[in-house]
């Protein structure tokens, strides 16, 4: 689990801007929670019996007063045996609720993947454009885990992601959903310089040399092949022979 938070400073606006703010913000969760109600009611109408269907508030204080050792997987089992796909719709809103600690809607949201499965991917998909780059990097690994390929033409745009972390995410989801021209997007991240520093390259990169090694993207060769030319970097231009070499013998 990831513990940084985003610490956002509100800025001052005049009032007109504060009341057009407050006015999209509503019609987003609007729409999201017409989302819910639209794809979750397929969740429920197939889900068995369960002992309860719980409160919103019940969840809530799962998540937020629960003892520090509490792990993730202890809190989906006991959601999983008291509440079954019936805990899905709270969760969600959980997720959803922008006033609740980042940490806390990360678990909702994975938690409601666990218990919904692929019903609930929809839903789960919208969280891509959340503004915390948390719940971002939360999305994408639910609907990796849940296979969702329909959403694996939105996970590519998040090789653009400003958060590094969700940048490295997308790569991973997209390994595993595998939408039209993902090899491609990843060598362009290749040589995105928002995944330099210095002249040398950071993780991202390098990820994404190995995931074209899983996906063998031999077609890829030509576009790799500049990269032995990165003197600056001798120990991402080894790693770069590396993947040529593996793509070449599968060629």
């Amino acid at each position: 689990m990831l513990t940084l938070l985003l610490n956002l400073k509100r800025c001052s606006m005049p009032e007109t801007l504060r009341k057009l703010g407050r006015r999209r913000h509503l019609t987003s969760a609007l729409i999201r929670a017409a989302s819910v109600a639209t794809v979750l009611s397929g969740v429920l109408a197939t889900s068995p019996a369960t002992a309860s269907v719980p409160k919103l508030s019940e969840i809530r204080n799962d998540l937020t007063q629960r003892n520090p050792g509490t792990s993730f997987q202890t809190l989906i089992q006991h959601w999983e045996a008291a509440y079954g796909a019936d805990a899905v719709p709270s969760l969600i809103r959980l997720a959803a609720d922008s006033k609740m600690e980042d940490t806390h809607r990360y678990i909702a949201l994975m938690g409601a993947a666990k218990l919904g499965g692929s019903r609930a991917a929809p839903v789960i998909q919208t969280f891509l454009k959340d503004s915390s780059w948390m719940m971002r990097n939360a999305a994408l690994r639910a609907l990796s885990s849940l296979s969702y390929r329909e959403a694996g033409l939105q996970a590519m745009s998040l090789l653009k992601d400003p958060a590094l972390v969700v940048r490295s995410e997308a790569i991973d989801a997209l390994v595993k959903l595998r939408p039209e021209g993902v090899e491609g997007a990843l060598v362009d991240t290749i040589y995105a310089p928002s995944n330099y520093r210095a002249g040398k390259a950071d993780f991202v990169p390098r990820r994404a040399l190995l995931a074209l090694e899983t996906l063998e993207a031999h077609s890829m060769i030509p576009r790799l092949l500049p990269l032995l030319k990165r003197k600056q970097d001798p120990e991402f231009r080894k790693l770069a022979e590396k993947t040529i070499e593996k793509l070449r013998s599968l060629n």
